[in-house]
């Protein structure tokens, strides 16, 4: 009883807040300090990790006030707090609209110049820009452009704000944030949520592309358009990930450049492989697919930075990984697995209670899930 209400709760705060994205969100901001300075004290990793944390707010609750008449429509979103009414609009906005400001306080204990402010300003802006108009631009993958510039500027902004010049891995990891948005939040987010949005009027990439839901939600038509963009945007980020182990710029010895290289490709092989997959929505194991790529394909550019991090930079991921896994409902069930006292499959194990049975609970709501959509 006290293990069902501990995950209620739990799910009741990460449906609003997203917890299980505090990794995603701070990995931008991470990637781009360690890019300028590997040995980062616990002060400097802390200050950092404020600005990402009013960010993320700010980007998650503003994107759901303002898609909140949409999510009415989605059955998937009817626990959340605001469409179930327990968070008013108005108290929502008012939480992401503080975030800016706060941001601005971690800035000034770094030091950070006009520039690092300005790379702030950038991400807010960008972010609202989507937020705003994501799925009403007449040319929705500009604003999936304009949400993968918010979380790249992270990446800059890390860097002004540490007193660096953002150097070509800074701005590699600026292009991965703009490429991996392109890929999630335009393919993978619009083809999940594509019977709804399409229902409602919502233009997003995927439905611009000419993606089309069938009649008995089945099967819709992916066309070629839909499979290039995807292709294209998953081998920019490949591509990324080459440059940076041909780059070698953290000039790893053997040992590691052989180690971070090796599992860079096979999460990048697998990615590759999962494609056939990922673009025949609704078919076979395509749920799994869906969460298992999107994971992977972020994965890789992180895997790169590993040998460079230092103890500090390394404890810190590997809370936020921990925080993002917390909310899933297979982190609290797999010890009980393991005792047998219950199975992954059961009526109340995962497959009930997760979006992997494609049919009640977390879907679209775990880690393996996409940004503001």
């Amino acid at each position: 009883m006290n293990e069902s209400r501990t995950w209620e709760s739990l799910s009741k705060v990460d449906r609003f807040v997203r917890i299980h994205f505090l990794f995603f969100t701070c990995l931008w901001p991470l990637l781009g300090a360690i890019s300028v300075k590997p040995d980062l004290s616990i002060g400097e990793l802390s200050a950092l990790m404020v600005a990402a944390l009013a960010y993320h707010l700010y980007a998650f609750v503003l994107n759901d006030v303002i898609d909140l008449p949409i999510d009415r429509t989605q059955p998937l979103r009817q626990q959340d707090p605001l469409v179930s009414g327990a968070i008013t609009p108005a108290q929502a906005l008012l939480l992401a609209c503080v975030q800016p400001v706060v941001a601005v306080m971690p800035t000034l204990w770094l030091g950070g110049d006009v520039r690092a402010y300005a790379a702030l300003v950038v991400a807010f802006v960008a972010m609202a820009v989507y937020n705003v108009w994501g799925k009403r631009c007449p040319v929705p993958p500009f604003t999936d452009f304009m949400q993968g510039v918010g979380w790249g500027s992270l990446g800059i902004y890390a860097a002004f704000a540490l007193g660096f010049e953002p150097n070509a891995v800074t701005w590699l990891v600026f292009a991965y944030a703009v490429a991996y948005t392109l890929f999630m939040n335009g393919i993978h987010g619009g083809l999940r949520d594509l019977a709804n949005d399409f229902a409602r009027g919502a233009r997003t990439t995927a439905i611009f592309l000419g993606a089309r839901p069938a009649p008995d939600h089945r099967d819709p038509h992916v066309p070629a358009g839909v499979i290039v963009f995807a292709s294209a945007a998953l081998i920019a980020q490949i591509a990324i990930a080459v440059t940076l182990i041909v780059r070698n710029d953290f000039g790893y010895g053997p040992a590691v450049y052989t180690v971070t290289a090796a599992a860079a490709a096979a999460l990048g092989a697998a990615s590759l492989a999962l494609m056939p997959i990922v673009m025949k929505p609704y078919a076979g194991a395509w749920d799994l697919a869906f969460r298992l790529q999107i994971y992977l394909v972020l994965m890789i550019l992180p895997i790169l930075f590993i040998g460079a991090a230092n103890t500090a930079a390394l404890a810190l991921a590997s809370l936020l990984k921990a925080l993002s896994l917390a909310p899933l409902e297979w982190t609290i069930r797999i010890p009980q697995w393991l005792a047998g006292k219950t199975g992954l499959a059961g009526q109340t194990g995962l497959a009930a209670k997760t979006g992997l049975a494609g049919k009640t609970g977390l879907a679209g709501k775990t880690e393996f899930d996409q940004g503001p959509s």
